[in-house]
């Protein structure tokens, strides 16, 4: 056994800061001295080495960025300040080369999403010391603009937004982050009286869509002209053209990634006519375009009900219970296995099989336990199965399987465009019209997890990590219904892998996605299970659901069904 005074004396405060979690960066310490222990060890050239340490102190602060290195900032500040009378200076000069030097990597493809947060995390810590200091000289950095970040009313989607949050701080742009769920009036309040040069909107549902219109509405009912980015899972450069720009005097750009936030937004306040001529010569292509329906379309519609699919929708099984299940405090360790990390590394724009993919992963990981161990969220779910029938795209839903009392009806949209064996798909299709069931289930593993005072690269990993474990809930609840509840498969063996990869009879559609798209369907899914009361998950005015780690969906049982998309509804 290791004697406490045998421990490497670098390797000591390291274990000590872990064991009695006195710092919140304690473990990514760990981890980097395991690194660089294993690389000695195995004669690789260590990245932290200490020649670094032999650099100008100009070269060690822009290393210190790139890397995500912290710890001797406290060392090389306090010498640049030696060299650097005006402390505004290290700001303007060492440190915003750094950071200029990571937002050309990043926007070239070089540098990837994680490495970027962890040096805005660096150069927050280095402005925190310096910031005394510039406090008692009263000085000040010019900065690239102001600008106002929001995620519009009813929406609480915020990792995008705080991704690009972190991106622009690092191209030297003064970001006021508003949060989530922002009243057009906050915006508007906010960018006048903040002097604001430009706002960015952020939305991950459909119903942000109509929200963005109304925030620009207002801003030209202010006066406002100020340029205006919009970006989000739902919002597409087609949308912003046609239904957000016209009704706005000033620029309204549609930015499909974090890496051209900082581009777009300088092109924007600086007025850069070519870029603003392209802007507008392309958004009035793209609304000449969808000023009519085209003749593909029209054939399309009107060759809907013509292409109905004929299944054959035999041996339902009747499921072995029809009660509504409330799990509450799910152990966490049981969706380890059905994490798909692969989604977990695109939600990071990261390839797989690569150096900062297996950094990413390792991250992720040990943060994953680390929220595991504090219990720092609660995973809890209500699921039911209904007896049912379909009616044409409408399946309706009965008290009992007598199916004389009809409780609630739901609508499922029917594709336009026939799919490659030709027919117009609705998941009403995947009912029985004579007898069958359709399941239900809302989710979530947010329920209790605080961010607040986690630096941006933690807050961020939570909150990815804590969006995989719902899905992760979601499959594992599926197998559980599957094998259990409905039992339609008792006796499926699947490895959590071949979960993953749905090698399995029945879909989950979530309400919200291409199978089924109205998000209004979770109001009447809420009611049938008494979610809120069930889980603790509240729907906002828009359906959005709170916590954002939550899932809300269908079961459908038939080896017929599967996973379709209607389009816009």
């Amino acid at each position: 056994m290791i004697k406490y005074e045998d421990i490497d004396p670098e390797l000591r405060p390291k274990v000590e800061d872990v064991v009695l979690n006195k710092d919140p960066e304690a473990g990514e310490r760990l981890v980097e001295y395991a690194e660089i222990a294993k690389a000695k060890a195995t004669g690789k050239k260590v990245e932290k080495d200490i020649e670094w340490r032999h650099l100008s102190v100009e070269e060690r602060l822009q290393y210190a960025l790139q890397k995500g290195i912290s710890e001797f900032l406290p060392v090389d500040i306090e010498e640049a300040l030696q060299k650097y009378p005006n402390p505004v200076e290290i700001i303007e000069k060492p440190l915003m080369n750094g950071m200029n030097i990571v937002g050309e990597l990043f926007g070239a493809g070089k540098m990837f999403l994680p490495q970027v947060v962890k040096t805005a995390r660096v150069m927050k810590q280095a402005v925190d010391i310096l910031n005394p200091v510039i406090e008692s000289k009263q000085s000040a950095t010019a900065s690239s603009g102001k600008i106002i970040m929001a995620t519009v009313k009813g929406d609480v989607h915020d990792i995008g937004k705080n991704i690009v949050c972190v991106v622009m701080a690092c191209n030297n742009f003064e970001v006021i982050d508003l949060g989530v769920m922002v009243p057009t009036e906050k915006i508007v309040e906010e960018a006048i009286a903040q002097k604001a040069d430009a706002v960015g909107l952020s939305g991950l549902i459909t119903p942000s869509l109509d929200e963005m219109i109304n925030v620009v509405k207002a801003m030209e009912k202010a006066g406002l002209r100020i340029p205006v980015m919009i970006g989000g899972a739902t919002t597409s450069e087609l949308h912003t053209a046609v239904r957000i720009a016209p009704n706005y005097s000033g620029p309204v750009c549609y930015v499909k990634d974090a890496s051209q936030n900082a581009y777009v937004a300088t092109a924007l306040i600086t007025k850069n006519q070519e870029f603003l001529d392209k802007l507008k010569k392309r958004q009035a292509e793209l609304q000449r375009q969808n000023a009519e329906p085209s003749a593909s379309q029209i054939v399309a519609e009107s060759a809907t009900n013509a292409n109905l699919p004929k299944l054959k929708l035999e041996n339902i099984v009747t499921p072995k219970t029809l009660d509504r299940l409330v799990l509450n405090n799910i152990d966490l360790n049981l969706l380890v296995p059905y994490i798909n990390w692969k989604m977990f590394l695109i939600a990071w724009k990261i390839k797989e099989n690569t150096p900062e993919a297996e950094t990413t992963l390792a991250d992720g990981r040990r943060i994953l336990q680390e929220i595991i161990d504090q219990k720092l969220t609660t995973a809890n779910a209500v699921l039911q199965i209904f007896a049912a029938k379909s009616e044409g795209n409408f399946v309706k839903l009965y008290s009992d399987e007598t199916r004389q009392n009809c409780i609630e009806t739901f609508e499922f949209p029917r594709q336009k465009k026939p799919g490659d064996d030709g027919f117009c798909y609705s998941l009403a299709d995947f009912i029985s019209p004579e007898k069958d069931y359709l399941g239900m289930f809302a989710a979530t593993t947010g329920i209790g997890l605080d961010t607040s005072k986690d630096d941006d690269y933690k807050a961020i990993m939570k909150k990815l990590l804590t969006d995989r474990l719902v899905e992760a809930l979601s499959e594992y609840l599926h197998r559980e219904v599957r094998t259990r509840y409905w039992g339609y498969a008792p006796d499926e063996s699947l490895t959590p892998d071949e979960l993953i990869k749905g090698h399995y009879t029945g879909i989950r559609p979530a309400i919200g996605y291409p199978s089924s798209p109205n998000h209004q369907q979770k109001v009447q899914v809420f009611k049938l299970l008494d979610a809120t009361a069930a889980t603790g998950i509240e729907l906002t005015e828009s359906t959005m659901m709170v916590p954002m780690s939550s899932v809300c969906g269908f079961y459908f049982g038939n080896k017929e069904a599967r996973y379709i998309n209607v389009g816009a509804y």
